[in-house]
């Protein structure tokens, strides 16, 4: 996964990790635009981190490793994505070249 390159890695707060043997759920992240995302590392609880965070955009892996391609050196397209995905709660969807 490519979020540490798109320097989203502020503050990582690892939410609803019971032991120290299980994998995170999801992660909540401060990014550098001082706006908190989620990561979801687990698609079975997505329609309950959508009603728990109505306001936060949620990110699947795929969709960060998707912005670090098309925006590591664009700053202001990552920031224009990302507040189009927190109004419209969208998806990042992969390129056709990403898609196999």
């Amino acid at each position: 996964m490519k979020f540490n390159q798109l320097n989203l890695k502020n503050n990582i707060h690892i939410i609803n990790k019971p032991d120290n043997h299980s994998k995170p759920k999801y992660l909540t992240i401060q990014t550098k635009f001082n706006d908190q995302i989620i990561l979801i590392l687990d698609r079975s609880i997505f329609d309950n981190l959508l009603s728990e965070y109505p306001d936060t955009p949620i990110y699947f892996p795929q969709e960060i490793d998707e912005l670090y391609d098309k925006c590591k050196d664009n700053p202001d397209l990552l920031l224009k994505t990302h507040m189009v995905k927190k109004i419209f709660n969208g998806w990042v969807i992969p390129s056709i070249s990403n898609v196999q």
